[in-house]
């Protein structure tokens, strides 16, 4: 496995360290200027690249007609002359990630976006499913589906104060369902990961003691 920075705000710090790390994830499309960092990633690194849109406008993307089309021209804009330099786009985040919630249409959405940005010679990672906001059915259903023709698939991973300093491996949720589904397992990324005060999101892990 690899191990890299999830980079919002473009610090020296999250440069030095991009700079020399195996993956790197960036979230562009906020205003900060995250996505001028990719330029500093190292050519071996796996690059993934995040365009930022509010809620409203997630599910405005889902629901929309030409959703998928704005949705690409959006991440092309925001990625600029550092198109080239990406090796992942991933999609949507957190959102309609169960079947009661529209997990079909946002299905439906990475599959028509996945073929557009396939045709720009962009591989995606789908689905940037949130820890804990899905059940079996809803994986299942995204494998008997194979996950959206999507290149990867996207999930958090985090613990809080009241379980062990261990992550939930949702992620093998993922991989049992495929196996059921008879489909290949996906390339996995944990685009996020940790442990964190989730009532004071900028303190994080410091806020905890872990070290």
């Amino acid at each position: 496995s690899l191990m890299g920075p999830h980079v919002i705000i473009p610090t020296e710090a999250a440069r030095r360290w991009a700079s020399c790390a195996s993956v790197v994830k960036v979230m562009g499309g906020t205003g900060l200027g995250a996505e001028h960092l990719i330029g500093a990633i190292s050519p071996r690194a796996i690059t993934i690249y995040r365009h930022w849109w509010p809620e409203d406008i997630q599910a405005n993307l889902i629901y929309s007609s030409d959703g998928p089309e704005r949705a690409v021209a959006d991440i092309v804009a925001g990625l600029g002359r550092y198109v080239h330099l990406v090796d992942y786009v991933e999609l949507l985040n957190e959102t309609h990630q169960r079947l009661e919630w529209g997990l079909a249409d946002h299905l439906t959405f990475v599959q028509k976006t996945t073929k557009l940005l396939h045709a720009r010679g962009l591989k995606v990672s789908g689905f940037s499913l949130g820890w804990g906001a899905y059940e079996w059915d809803d994986i299942t259903f995204l494998a008997q589906n194979n996950f959206g023709g999507a290149d990867a698939f996207s999930i958090h991973e985090y613990w809080d104060v009241d379980s062990s300093p261990i992550p939930d491996h949702n992620y093998e949720m993922v991989f049992a369902a495929a196996d059921a589904a008879g489909v290949p397992r996906p390339l996995m990324f944990l685009t996020e990961i940790g442990r964190g005060v989730f009532d004071s999101p900028w303190e994080g892990w410091r806020a905890e003691g872990v070290p």
